[in-house]
Order: structure tokens, then C-alpha cells, then sequence
């Protein structure tokens, strides 16, 4: 293969193995058109609003509205994204009115991330097919039954899942999975990262992440109060990368850097994770019941789009002409088709059969030297003119069978797609039209010619279809005008078209009036504590309130350590701690503690895990069945932090015929960014949540916080990451290691290397505090703050503590501010 030229798929690009669907990154209309022409069988772009790629060149409603149209004539399928978390006054007045336009044009579905907007759109769109997006961090077999539960057709699972793990997922539930295999990767789950967000004000999770991963780093271990200590050096392994000529053995390079490591440097970027190319591997991800290959891309231009789907194009038909996956190889001329389009330092095989490594990061972050520069610019003019061939053109046509009848003063045209798109958008039949004109005579002189007739037929260009095949009936000796064919087709193509649109239009949506008056969708807090009208919440916290109302707040505290715990366990204007499960694996090393609490009439709160993946579950299940035990009839407080806990929760309060709505808070990693999120949450068992950290005063003063807890103090995690720093810049050692992540700026991020979880998670350089606006959380009607301890030590915990409980518990004053602090997003806000 010409590896300046597309590869060639031997079959009709429009058919995908086993009803795979090949899935394209739209940053815009062009790179639309580009995906189709190359072969993808779908397309997800954004719009104007509400999409995770806010500085892509997402098109204008008119734009989508024809791209939804060519989509469909073209036998294909556009989802829209909506994976952002939106803010109560966009879901209250914006987002109704902004997507009606797309789901009554025939939108196959919306990508979505907020739950808020989920509640909406099942009131108001209730056929709009709900796809999970990656940023809902699915990591599971519980989080995908309860979505499942809820009405989600498809999921998109975290990137970090194993190939076991979705196969899993695919089996146990029949969900859809649309899983990414090409592309740029987040250094953290994705929708659990405020790195973006703390540092500057531009959040991921409204689509404007500014890439804080892509820069360098240096990396320091830490003691057990997080001091730092010496610099971690990077050991280089020696690997390299693709070089012409290499054996067919020797593929793996494709997937290591591009020069030998042996080089000192003196930056590196520990952040930095290589894109993903999974070619290699497509027979696996197909046999494991991946229904949609996900490419990602919608910052990239419209040639990498193209080039990327020509290539995953031609290898998907080639697997579904011969499926032996011992005969299965890909052409050097290929990989070194996608790496010359665009790579980091190389490729990576995603999560799906490794679970980190050094081997994932761009660590160096090597650039293009000029000769290499060069030939990447020549590919990706190439594919420019490729795509503006007239055989690549014509794919965006749509191919139509014709029958033309002529007789004498009639001409009878029939026309009928002749793609699937009918069925796909559940008519039962294809779209058809026919039409009559007059004008036929008797000819005179000379007549038309059957071959004549057809050529004039076929002048289809820059029309949306043209002639697969056209069966022509005349009578002999016929005169007919050219202006007649030319109008008949005009005509009947326009007809087409309608007809097209009209299989897939949508009569939802009541409009906006009547949403607004429609009950649970927009009743919305204007000011002043307003409790929930469902009937799901059960129970006021009369002691929680009666504090409230005596300008007193009852105060939790969430640990991280033990130490932390007993710095804690004696201070009884505390009301309760949530302890992380860990501890209750092993109860009687928290007697002493749990007894210590008891006198002093603290309550015991259990905190799951930040992320818990499929071998931790059964641990997470058994700490959670022995904190219930120690309850002693003691209302629970489990302090849930993802959706695969909303799901193990539900699970284990339904066998001991327990209420969630009355035991178990969502932490903020759990998005109830609005009251919507709240609501939907609510009436699926799970009321209590934990206000975002992303929201400022004036935002939470829309927000519903009758049933909410307030985090005043603590260290905010920034990310959680599957990779692991000590493992990047040396060697795992299981070792539970404390280091210390420094900017370029000389600010200092501890990191916790949580090996229980393998995960890694990285906090703000200063612990967020609240502790001089009192009066201010209390105008959001909050019904209890947090403090969260993360990297304190003994002493300082029992100060921290000592200073809030004073305030928020007590009718103190803040005396002097913390040291070293941050007010976060408080008075601030995010884009």
C-alpha cells in the first residue's frame, strides 16, 4: 500500500462485522463529511452548548440540523453530545429549547454525562436513546445494571477497564458498549478530574480542560506527613521505537518511543499518556461484544479523522470477510500510515490487556524533528486531496434505485433509497416517492433515445443522490424535452429528501411552555431552603435541623488514616466520621476507636472508594456488611463516591431491607452538580448528596441543598488516575507511597498511592477552607458541612478540627485564618 493514500476497504464501507459501528470523533462539520467519506458508520459531534470539546469548531444549529439529515440519506448515524455538567440555570432555561430542534430532526442519540439533563430528557424525549458517557466513570458490572435500570441503552465505560471486565459488562447486562480504540487518553478517569478546573478556572467538566497533564513534572518521594524528600530520577529502560525494516516480531516497537532513552533530559512529563492505537487488536475487541469502536479525536483535523476511520475501515471489513484470528496481521504500511499522521512518542494499547505502565507515557514528550514534520504535512495534504476527489465526493451521496416511465404525455418517476436507513430509524420500510409530469409528445423529427434519456438522468452532480441503478420503460418515437428529465429528477430528489427527513422526525417535546409547567421538570429552588415534593424521601433529620436553625451546622469528618480517626474520635461536638472501608476489614483494630466514638457520641460513617473496579468489589461488599454490623440498630451513613457503589449499596441495603434514601450520601464525585441531578438521584433511592466543588455562592444559591452536605475544609482531590508515578519514574513496590508531584511554578501536589485500589490520587497543592464565611454557607441551606482530612497529620488534624468545630458547631469566631489555605471555586467559579 501507498501509505500517502487511504488504505482501500475490499468491501462496501457501509457494512460493519457483526453489526459493529465504527464511530468518529466530529469536531465539525467538515471533519463530518471526511468520516463519511472514509467510512465510519457514525459520528459524534457537539454542538454549540453543553459538549466536553467547547473550543472544537462545533457547528451551529442549522449546520447539526443538515448534518443529522445527510446522515440518515447516507444510511448512517450522529449522536449528539451533552457530556458536560451543566448548572441549574442552564438545565432550567436553556437546555429544553436548544435540544428540542435536534431530537424532533431525528437524533439516533445523546451522549450524556449530566444527570440532571438525563431527568429532563426522559420527561421530555422519552425515545431519545440515552448513551452513558465516559465522563459518568463506569467501572462496572453495578454501575452498569443501574443505568441499565434507569433507561440507558448504551454505556461508554471508563478507558481504564479490562477487556475481561467489559466482556463482562456485555455478557451479564446486553448493554451496548461503545469503547474508544483510538486517540488521545486522560491521564485520570475521565469526569473525576478538577485539575483543569483548580487550577485555572477552565473545567474538563464543562469542556474546556486546558491539558495540565501535558506539561512537565517533577517527582519527589514523601514521608508519612508528606514532607518532601529526594527527587525520584528516571531509570530509562533502553527501549526503542519503529524503525523501516523492522521484522514482523519486532511490531510491538510501534507501541515504544520513538528514540532509545539513554539520553539525559531535563524535563519530563509523567502526565503525559501516549494515544491509544488498538489495530492490532481488533479481533479481540470485537469477540469481547464491543458494539461501537470509538475514535477519538474532535480536536483534530478533518484529514486525521479520515485517515484514522480509512484505516480501522479497512481492517473491520477485512475481519468480517475472514474472522480467523490466526491469520489475522495488519501492514506495517498501515501503522506506519496512523503513526505518521499523528502519535506521542508512540502508541499505546489502551487498558484492555495491561493495566499501567511506564510503557503508556509520553514521557519525554518528543517532538517532530523537521524531516519527520515534513512528511506528516505531505500525508495529511494528500488525504485533503483524496477527500476532494469526485470518488470519495460521491460517498456523500446517497445511492437511489429509479424506474422512469415515458409515454406519451406522461413521464412517471419512482425513486427509493436503496440504504437501510428506513429500518434503522423503525418505519419498516425504506423511503419512497413517486411523481407524474406531462410533456411527453410524439416526436416529429428525431426522437429520444433510451441512452440519451439515461444520460440526462445521471447528471447528478451536487445533488444528494444518484442513480445505483435506473430502469427506463418508454415507447417508441418519443420527443422528450430535456427540461422535463432535468425537472423530474430535481423534483423527485426533492421529494426524496423529505421523504428521507420525514422517517426519521420526532413529534417530542410538549414545548417549552408546557415544560415548564410540567411537574419534577423544571421546579427549581429560587432562593431560600425548598424541600423535595417526591414522595421518596423519607425522614427531616429533626436534630440536623433543629441545629440549623440555631445557626449551628452539624459537622462531619472525613479520614483518610486511623491517626486521623483517633485525633477525632474525642471531640463530641463532632457528629460523625466516615471512615474509609479499609479499616473495617479488620474491626478489631478499630475497637478501641469505634468505643472511643461511642462515649463521646460520635457516629460512624463508612467511606467507599474513590474508584472500585471489579477485583475490589467483594472487598468493598465485606467492609461494607461489617460496618452494618457494628451499627447496632444505628441509622447508617455510607458515604458512596461512583456509580459502581450506587449499584453495590442499593444491592446490599436491598437484602437487608434497608433504605438507601436514609443511609448513604453521594460525594461529589458522584455529578448532583444541580437540583435536577439531585431530583433524578433522589427517586432512584439515593436523596442525600455532597454539594460540587465546582460551583461557586451565588450558583449554589439556585441549587436545592435542603438534603446536602458542604465540604468547608480539606485538600480537594484533583485527580484519580490507573497509572501509578512511583511505578513511571521507578518501579511498584506496593509500598502505599506518599510523593510529591511540583509544577514548573515550584507548586507542590501530594500524591497518594492507594495500591489497595492500584490507584493513584493527586491533591490540591492547598487544603480548600471556608472557615471565616459561616454566614455564607448557611444562606445555601446546606444540612451539615464536611471537613476532609487527606494529608495532615495527627496534630494538625486535631487543630483544623479544634477551629471549625469552634465556628460551624459552636457560636465562635474563626480567629485567625489557617495558614496556607484556598477559598477554591467559592467566590471564584468555572468557565
Amino acid at each position: 500500500m501507498n501509505r500517502n493514500k487511504f488504505p482501500t476497504e475490499k468491501t462496501d464501507h457501509r457494512s460493519c462485522f457483526a453489526g459493529a459501528e465504527l464511530l468518529a470523533p466530529a469536531g465539525s462539520v467538515e471533519a463530518l463529511r471526511a468520516a463519511f467519506m472514509a467510512g465510519a458508520d457514525a459520528v459524534y459531534i457537539g454542538g454549540d452548548r453543553f459538549g466536553a470539546r467547547a473550543y472544537a469548531d462545533n457547528p451551529g444549529e442549522q449546520q447539526l440540523l443538515e448534518s443529522i439529515d445527510l446522515s440518515h440519506r447516507l444510511g448512517k448515524r450522529l449522536y449528539l453530545t451533552v457530556n458536560t455538567l451543566l448548572k441549574d440555570q442552564e438545565l432550567e432555561e436553556e437546555l429544553y429549547s436548544w435540544m428540542l430542534p435536534y431530537v424532533r430532526e431525528g437524533l439516533d442519540g445523546v451522549i450524556i454525562q449530566d444527570f440532571g439533563a438525563v431527568r429532563l430528557f426522559q420527561n421530555m424525549f422519552p425515545d431519545l436513546p440515552l448513551h452513558a458517557s465516559t465522563q459518568m466513570t463506569v467501572t462496572g458490572l453495578h454501575g452498569a445494571e443501574f443505568l441499565q435500570k434507569q433507561g440507558f441503552t448504551r454505556i461508554v465505560p471508563a478507558r481504564e477497564l479490562s477487556l475481561d471486565e467489559i466482556r463482562e459488562i456485555r455478557q451479564k447486562t446486553g448493554l451496548e458498549i461503545e469503547s474508544f480504540i483510538h486517540g488521545a487518553m486522560c491521564y485520570a478517569y475521565s469526569g473525576q478530574c478538577l485539575f483543569s478546573s483548580m487550577l485555572g478556572g477552565r473545567s474538563g467538566n464543562r469542556g474546556r480542560c486546558a491539558g495540565i497533564c501535558r506539561l512537565p513534572f517533577e517527582v519527589y518521594r514523601a514521608d508519612e506527613t508528606f514532607r518532601i524528600g529526594e527527587k525520584l530520577e528516571y531509570r530509562p529502560e533502553g527501549r526503542t521505537g519503529y524503525r523501516p525494516g523492522k521484522r514482523q516480531s519486532d511490531r510491538r516497537d510501534w507501541h515504544g518511543s520513538r528514540n532509545s532513552g539513554n539520553n539525559p533530559q531535563r524535563e519530563y512529563y509523567p502526565l503525559n499518556m501516549k494515544d491509544m492505537c488498538t489495530v492490532e487488536i481488533l479481533p479481540e475487541l470485537l469477540r469481547a461484544g464491543i458494539c461501537s469502536l470509538k475514535i477519538e479525536g474532535r480536536m483534530k483535523k478533518p484529514e486525521y479523522t479520515a485517515g484514522v476511520v480509512s484505516v480501522y475501515r479497512k481492517y473491520l471489513d477485512r475481519y468480517a470477510e475472514n474472522p480467523d484470528a490466526a491469520s489475522w496481521r495488519v501492514e506495517e504500511d498501515d501503522l506506519r500510515f496512523l503513526w505518521d499522521l499523528f502519535n506521542r512518542d508512540g502508541f499505546n494499547r489502551s487498558y484492555y490487556f495491561e493495566k499501567n505502565g511506564r510503557d503508556m507515557i509520553a514521557l519525554k514528550n518528543e517532538k517532530l524533528d523537521h524531516v519527520r514534520q515534513q512528511a506528516a504535512q505531505e500525508l495529511t495534504d494528500r488525504i485533503r486531496r483524496e477527500l476532494s476527489s469526485p470518488d470519495r465526493q460521491k460517498k456523500l451521496q446517497a445511492p437511489v434505485e429509479g424506474t422512469l416511465v415515458l409515454q406519451e404525455g406522461r413521464a412517471h418517476l419512482e425513486l427509493a433509497v436503496c440504504l437501510p436507513s428506513a429500518e434503522n430509524a423503525g418505519t419498516g420500510s425504506r423511503p419512497e416517492v413517486s411523481l407524474d409530469k406531462a410533456g411527453v409528445q410524439r416526436a416529429q423529427n428525431q426522437p429520444m433515445t433510451e441512452e440519451r434519456v439515461r444520460k440526462q438522468m445521471n447528471k447528478t452532480g451536487g445533488s444528494q443522490f444518484y442513480f445505483s441503478s435506473l430502469d427506463i420503460h418508454m415507447e417508441d418515437s418519443l420527443f422528450v424535452p430535456v427540461q422535463l428529465l432535468n425537472e423530474i429528477r430535481r423534483e423527485g430528489f426533492s421529494l426524496l429528501e423529505e421523504a428521507c427527513r420525514n422517517a426519521y422526525r420526532r413529534e417530542s417535546g410538549e414545548g417549552a411552555d408546557a415544560a415548564k409547567h410540567r411537574p419534577g421538570v423544571y421546579e427549581y429552588r429560587r432562593g431560600g431552603r425548598k424541600p423535595y415534593q417526591e414522595s421518596v424521601i423519607e425522614g427531616n433529620f429533626p436534630e440536623a435541623d433543629a441545629k440549623i436553625r440555631n445557626g449551628r451546622l452539624p459537622v462531619w469528618a472525613a479520614v483518610e488514616t486511623a491517626e486521623q480517626a483517633a485525633a477525632l474520635a474525642g471531640k463530641e461536638s463532632l457528629e460523625g466520621i466516615y471512615l474509609p472501608a479499609r479499616l473495617f476489614l479488620g474491626p478489631d483494630r478499630i475497637r478501641t476507636l469505634l468505643q472511643s466514638m461511642r462515649e463521646h457520641a460520635i457516629l460512624p460513617g463508612l467511606a467507599l472508594p474513590y474508584i472500585l473496579r471489579r477485583d475490589q468489589v467483594k472487598e468493598a461488599g465485606r467492609a461494607a456488611e461489617a460496618y452494618l454490623d457494628i451499627l447496632d440498630g444505628r441509622t447508617p451513613a455510607v458515604l458512596v463516591r461512583n456509580l459502581e457503589e450506587v449499584g453495590l449499596t442499593a444491592e446490599i441495603f436491598r437484602k437487608r431491607n434497608l433504605d438507601t434514601a436514609g443511609g448513604t450520601i453521594l460525594d461529589s464525585t458522584v455529578g448532583t452538580m444541580n437540583t435536577g441531578a439531585e431530583k433524578w438521584f433522589a427517586l432512584s433511592g439515593f436523596p442525600v448528596n455532597t454539594v460540587s466543588p465546582e460551583l461557586n455562592h451565588k450558583e449554589m444559591l439556585r441549587r436545592d441543598n435542603s438534603r446536602s452536605e458542604l465540604a468547608v475544609y480539606g485538600r480537594i482531590p484533583l485527580m484519580f488516575s490507573q497509572q501509578c508515578l512511583q511505578k513511571t519514574m521507578d518501579a511498584c513496590n506496593h509500598g502505599r507511597n506518599h510523593l510529591i508531584l511540583k509544577d514548573r511554578k515550584n507548586i507542590r501536589f501530594p500524591v497518594r498511592c492507594d495500591c489497595g485500589t492500584c490507584t493513584n490520587i493527586i491533591y490540591n497543592s492547598l487544603p480548600t477552607s471556608l472557615l471565616g464565611l459561616k454566614e455564607e454557607v448557611l444562606q445555601t441551606g446546606c444540612r451539615s458541612v464536611r471537613l476532609c482530612f487527606t494529608t495532615e497529620d495527627k496534630n494538625q488534624t486535631d487543630r483544623v478540627a479544634d477551629a471549625f468545630l469552634r465556628v460551624y458547631a459552636g457560636d465562635g469566631e474563626p480567629g485567625e485564618e489557617l495558614e496556607q489555605t484556598t477559598r477554591g471555586h467559592f467566590h471564584r467559579g468555572i468557565l
